[in-house]
């Protein structure tokens, strides 16, 4: 919600030299304790990747073509890197540091260039499945950790009487794949409603007050 608020301030700071002035911003953020602003790197690499687009698409066209359809799998494999390494015993359960943040930050914007410049990775994630998972995912985005904390403790006991059942920690695997799928599943459900009932009318009301706001600026002039 800060970010949303923000997100005008940001979209002024990506213009002066291309981006580099909101990037050093966001990259001193993940100097400060501040967790809040430790995510501004994910909204700084968005922005520019979106201010920047043509030069950005300019740049992986003039890549060889065999390299080209390594920037998604890049991408997905640094997203997705900090979560492999919390499910080895040695990661950490109580959120994401700094460092983490970043490369995670960076596999993101690497999926979203390749959504402006590479057309067979646009046109996949363009399918239908997908447009659906992008129109509720905000709703998902908001709801799913609500519903975790409101599972996890019904779900999560220890099967320990199932001795085949491999244990982490204390929990059986049956145990957490049960958690997953009904906080995926009941996530996509409650977005659904929540992009139906919430999301749209909202987006709609903004709309409303944005062309009021420009009318009522509109007669001053």
């Amino acid at each position: 919600m800060i970010y949303s608020f923000a997100l005008p301030a940001i979209a002024l700071l990506a213009r002066p030299a291309h981006g580099a002035l909101l990037l050093a911003v966001a990259l001193a953020g993940l100097l400060t304790p501040s967790q809040t602003a430790w995510f501004g790197l994910d909204f700084a690499l968005g922005v520019v990747a979106f201010e920047q687009r043509d030069t950005i698409a300019r740049a992986v066209q003039a890549l060889p073509a065999a390299l080209r359809p390594a920037i998604p799998i890049l991408g997905l494999g640094l997203l997705c890197l900090p979560l492999w390494h919390r499910m080895a015993p040695i990661g950490s359960l109580l959120g994401h540091s700094p460092r983490e943040i970043a490369v995670m930050g960076v596999g993101a914007a690497l999926l979203v260039i390749s959504a402006l410049t590479l057309p067979r990775f646009a046109k996949a994630i363009g399918s239908r499945p997908c447009n659906f998972l992008g129109r509720i995912s905000y709703g998902v985005y908001l709801l799913h950790r609500p519903l975790l904390t409101l599972l996890a403790p019904l779900v999560l006991v220890p099967t320990l009487l199932a001795s085949k059942l491999v244990v982490i920690h204390g929990v059986t695997l049956a145990s957490a794949a049960l958690l997953v799928a009904l906080v995926v599943g009941g996530s996509i459900a409650l977005a659904v409603l929540f992009h139906r009932f919430v999301e749209r009318p909202a987006i709609a009301l903004g709309h409303r007050l944005a062309q009021a706001l420009e009318r009522a600026l509109g007669s001053r002039r």
